[in-house]
């Protein structure tokens, strides 16, 4: 109890757990092949190549057009296994 009472009163500690709380449940997730977004992570598409993040791409597109979340997901996922 007394570690918990510890996290609770630390803000960066507890922000640093939400945080990786919430990549290994998104890494989980795709794990068990829920469709998290409608991009594949190795869809190469040359008519979006280095596109800003917007809300059809949110972290945008690499140099070959793939979605860079699709893929920060799947290395998320590769991570988890590892």
């Amino acid at each position: 109890m007394d570690l918990i009472s510890k996290l609770l009163k630390n803000k960066l500690a507890l922000a640093a757990l939400i945080f990786i709380s919430f990549i290994i449940t998104i890494a989980i997730l795709s794990f068990i092949e829920i469709k998290l977004g409608k991009y594949s992570f190795d869809l190469q598409d040359q008519d979006q190549i280095l596109l800003q993040p917007s809300w059809e791409h949110p972290l945008g597109t690499d140099q070959l057009g793939r979605d860079l979340l699709a893929r920060l997901i799947y290395g998320g996922r590769l991570s988890i296994f590892v």
